[in-house]
C-alpha cells in the first residue's frame, strides 16, 4: 500500500493512500475489536459482519451479530461457527489461539489506528475488503469536515489545560503527541500531561503538578470519586465524557470534540 502523503497529514487531513490495486473482497468478516466494528459500520459494513467482540453486545446496531470474544481472548468456537473469510483484529496484543488458528490457515489481518497517517490507510484498506472503495475516502472526508467544523467554534477562545484520566487503578492519563492532543486542541483545549508518554501511569501527585484547569473522567466513574483518587483536585473542574472517539482516530472523533468543546466551552 503507497503511504500516505506527510504534509497533508501535518495539515490535519486524513488522506487516503494511493490506489493499491485489487484486493480480494470478504464477504463474511469477523471482527475481534471494537474499532475495527465501529470503522466497518461507518463504511456501511453490517451486511459483512458474522461476528464482533463480545463487549460490543449492547451495540443496537450489531443486534443478532454472533459475540465471538475479543482479540486477547478468542472464543474460538464462535469465530469458526461464524465461517468468516476473513478475521480483523486491531493493533495491539493478539491471543495465541488466534496466531495458532493463523498459522492453520484462519486468515487474519491486523489494521492500525495509531495516528492519522495509520488510520487513513486502515479506512481505505477495509472499504477495499467491503468492495466499496469510494466509501474510504468519503468517511475521511466527513471526519475532517466535523473535526473542521469544532475548530471554527473556537477561534480566538482560551484554551483551558486539561487532563484525560482513561483509567482508574492503576491511574493511567492520556498523554501527548497521540491523537487525543488533536482532539483536545480542535475542541479549543491543550493536554496539561507533559513528560509522560502517550498512555502513561500516573500518580496522584503529578496530575496536581500538572494543575489542569479541567480532568476530563473517560472511566466507568463518571466523574464520581475523583477527589478521593486526587486528594486536592476539589477546586478543579472534573467532567465526566463518554471515550468513544477522544483517544484514538475513527468515525466519531468529531462528535467527541463537540462533545469536549460543549463542556469546556458552555454557551
Amino acid at each position: 500500500m503507497a503511504p500516505t502523503d506527510a504534509a497533508a497529514v501535518d495539515a490535519g487531513r486524513f488522506v487516503a493512500p494511493a490506489d493499491g490495486g485489487r484486493v480480494a473482497e470478504a464477504r463474511r468478516i469477523v471482527s475481534l475489536n471494537v474499532d475495527v466494528t465501529e470503522t466497518l459500520l461507518a463504511l456501511g459494513g453490517r451486511d459483512r459482519l458474522a461476528g464482533v467482540p463480545s463487549a460490543e453486545a449492547a451495540r443496537p446496531e450489531v443486534a443478532g451479530v454472533a459475540r465471538v470474544g475479543s482479540q486477547v481472548s478468542p472464543d474460538m468456537a464462535a469465530i469458526t461457527a461464524a465461517r468468516p473469510d476473513l478475521v480483523l483484529v486491531g493493533d495491539g496484543p493478539v491471543g495465541a489461539a488466534l496466531v495458532e488458528r493463523r498459522a492453520a490457515g484462519l486468515a487474519v489481518e491486523a489494521v492500525s489506528f495509531e495516528g492519522r497517517a495509520r488510520y487513513a490507510e486502515t479506512v481505505t484498506a477495509l472499504a477495499r475488503r467491503l468492495g466499496r472503495p469510494s466509501a474510504g475516502p468519503a468517511l475521511l472526508a466527513r471526519i475532517d469536515a466535523e473535526l473542521a467544523a469544532v475548530r471554527r467554534l473556537v477561534t480566538g477562545a482560551a484554551r483551558p489545560g486539561v487532563v484525560l484520566l482513561i483509567n482508574r487503578d492503576p491511574m493511567m492519563v492520556a498523554g501527548p503527541n497521540g491523537f487525543a492532543d488533536e482532539v483536545l486542541a480542535a475542541a479549543g483545549a491543550r493536554n496539561a500531561a507533559v513528560n509522560v508518554g502517550r498512555f502513561a501511569m500516573v500518580g496522584p501527585e503529578t496530575v496536581l503538578r500538572w494543575a489542569p484547569d479541567a480532568l476530563i473522567d473517560l472511566t466507568p466513574g463518571g466523574g464520581q470519586g475523583v477527589e478521593a483518587l486526587i486528594p486536592g483536585l476539589v477546586t478543579r473542574r472534573v467532567i465526566a465524557l463518554p471515550p468513544e472517539g477522544m483517544l484514538r482516530p475513527g468515525p466519531r472523533a468529531g462528535e467527541a470534540a463537540g462533545r469536549l468543546f460543549d463542556a469546556l466551552h458552555p454557551r
